[in-house]
């Protein structure tokens, strides 16, 4: 099942836990409390991120923000109390469903959500991102990386997380391979593991540092930075921060 495909089903069937996958954000076991705890660790999560992305490039202006990959709005929500309006991207119409209806309940009525970057028809001050990149396959998310970039406004930031080392042996990355692409693999695997046939293994794709670097030279972008992400035990990466002037 494809990147896509597995996203959608997560937003469809079990999107809390399709974005941290702990076992008190399932559909089946999502209480009121799990669910603010979901939403605190989004705040926690901005608010340091925001904190790194300062040390790099300047946030000159709170106009506009985009949150690409924002899933049912974890960071989309904080985000809305630094800026006057924002945008949250993502391909699944569950997961969106689920922001709206939340925003709604919390009275965040300056967010609106679109499915792609190119709905959104204004230019941004800060464009953020969060394990969300590591789920797309490289060369689509080398290419998302340029139309992210066309929707920074001039002295706007773009601050994306990409995994950038893999502590998976070579055994593990040839299971994986064939867990995502031979088909039928992943429902015996989860028939085995009494999990939801459906349910889809999440891909972890390691970006070549130089390409991306080299993307972001090309658009010559400025104050291009790396602050290191540790976001599982396997794997490191990095938020890249880079100022468009």
């Amino acid at each position: 099942m494809s990147a896509r495909r597995v996203w959608k089903k997560y937003g469809d069937l079990d999107p809390y836990f399709g974005v941290i996958s702990h076992e008190a954000f399932r559909a089946h076991n999502l209480t009121t409390d799990a669910k603010d705890e979901f939403y605190r660790t989004g705040e926690r999560e901005l608010a340091e991120h925001l904190r790194l992305v300062k040390s790099v490039a300047p946030l000159k202006f709170r106009r506009l923000a985009v949150d690409f990959g924002c899933g049912v709005g974890r960071l989309t929500f904080p985000l809305a109390s630094h800026y006057e309006r924002v945008y949250g991207v993502d391909i699944s119409t569950g997961m969106l469903a689920q922001l709206a209806r939340n925003a709604g309940e919390r009275g965040i009525s300056n967010i609106e959500c679109r499915l792609t970057i190119k709905d959104i028809p204004l230019q941004a001050d800060l464009i953020i991102s969060r394990i969300v990149f590591q789920h797309i396959p490289i060369a689509e998310g080398l290419q998302t990386i340029v139309l992210l970039w066309e929707k920074l406004a001039q002295e706007g930031v773009l601050s994306v997380e990409v995994l950038l080392r893999s502590d998976f042996g070579l055994p593990m990355k040839a299971a994986r391979w064939i867990r995502d692409h031979v088909p039928l693999t992943s429902a015996v695997i989860n028939a085995a593991k009494h999990r939801p046939l459906w349910q889809g293994g999440m891909q972890m794709n390691v970006y070549p540092l130089n390409d991306l670097v080299g993307i972001l030279y090309d658009l010559s972008a400025t104050k291009i930075g790396l602050l290191r992400t540790r976001p599982d035990y396997m794997h490191d990466g990095a938020i890249v921060v880079a100022m468009k002037e």
